[in-house]
């Protein structure tokens, strides 16, 4: 019964394509929520942010965790996208993979946010064992399509 479940769970995910959309939009989300939050407590005007007029400091205790959250998102992006697209080109489901890497980043941004240690750590080596995954499917599946026309 178990096996069934965890065997059966690619079957009722989103395609690699809608998540690498979703993490595109948390991409933006993350790189555009301290401008909101400097507009709302530094009373900072858009003709200010266009001018560069303002004084755009990360004094703040919550920009600093944020900033480090979205840097930390950054690191491994590239490589997310990198590999959903050539699992795309290929045909190659990495569904799964790539769902568990979106859902542990964004767990792992917010442990960052609020300061939660274990579940940071925790949230990066999943999303690391989902890149080896990626990559893991990836180099498999290739081998077994490579030399079936031959």
């Amino acid at each position: 019964m178990v096996t069934n479940f965890v065997f059966s769970i690619g079957h009722n995910m989103p395609d690699t394509l809608l998540t690498l959309i979703i993490s595109i939009g948390y991409f933006f989300l993350l790189s555009s929520i301290p401008y909101f939050y400097l507009f709302n407590n530094n009373n900072i005007s858009i003709y200010n942010l266009i001018t560069n007029a303002q004084n755009l400091s990360y004094k703040s205790p919550f920009l600093k965790n944020y900033n480090s959250a979205f840097n930390s998102y950054k690191e491994t992006y590239p490589i997310f996208l990198s590999l959903s697209i050539l699992g795309i080109t290929m045909g190659i489901p990495l569904q799964t993979g790539a769902l568990l890497w979106l859902i542990s980043k964004i767990i792992h941004s917010q442990s960052f946010i609020f300061e939660l240690v274990f579940i940071k750590f925790i949230s990066c080596l999943i999303s690391l064992a989902c890149l080896i995954w990626m990559i893991v499917q990836i180099i498999t599946l290739n081998r077994l399509t490579m030399f079936s026309y031959f």
